[in-house]
């Protein structure tokens, strides 16, 4: 159950548009009864970037009719039934999730190795040469056109910023309180 309330709790975080409905992948390992969600990946559409999902104070399962598509996918909402499955989310947000957020957010130190983790700011500056060379081949990202997309980094990652901690305070609201 942990991979499956590990994958929501990211799909909210994130409100990815397509989490649940495209791009979503699980498999079973040949010599176990179980079957696993993962692994992640599609994540162009999320924080509120395009496609109508901007407002970062919904639930995304609430939403299961998308943009892409009329049919109604239940599968979050089923889970969310499943006896545990929402106590196992409260938990592993908690534990997991809350603490690598502060650490996003500049709200506590990363663990300072090379490969770790680091606040959005940190990683944005990192990250400075790719973000323009990616936006020289997708300029028509950076003329306001689709929610999100600024024409500078600093607008992109202060964009981020904000969208993650309303985001965060909601979900906290649900799952913390």
């Amino acid at each position: 159950m942990d991979s499956w309330a590990s994958r929501y709790i990211l799909e909210e975080l994130t409100a990815n548009h397509d989490g649940g409905v495209r791009s979503f992948y699980f498999y079973k390992p040949a010599d176990e009864d179980k079957l696993y969600c993962g692994p992640v990946w599609d994540y162009d559409y999320t924080f509120g970037v395009g496609i109508g999902l901007s407002n970062p104070k919904v639930l995304y399962y609430q939403n299961t009719k998308t943009a892409w598509s009329h049919t109604d996918y239940a599968l979050y909402p089923r889970l969310t039934e499943v006896d545990g499955f929402m106590e196992r989310v409260r938990q592993i947000y908690a534990e997991t999730y809350r603490p690598l957020i502060d650490v996003l957010l500049g709200e506590a130190a990363s663990d300072g190795t090379e490969n770790g983790l680091k606040s959005i700011q940190e990683e944005g500056a990192a990250i400075s040469a790719s973000w323009t060379m990616n936006f020289k081949r997708w300029h028509h990202l950076t003329n306001g056109t689709i929610e999100g997309h600024y024409s500078t980094q600093e607008k992109s990652n202060a964009y981020l910023e904000n969208f993650l901690r309303e985001r965060v305070e909601y979900l906290d609201s649900l799952w913390l309180e």
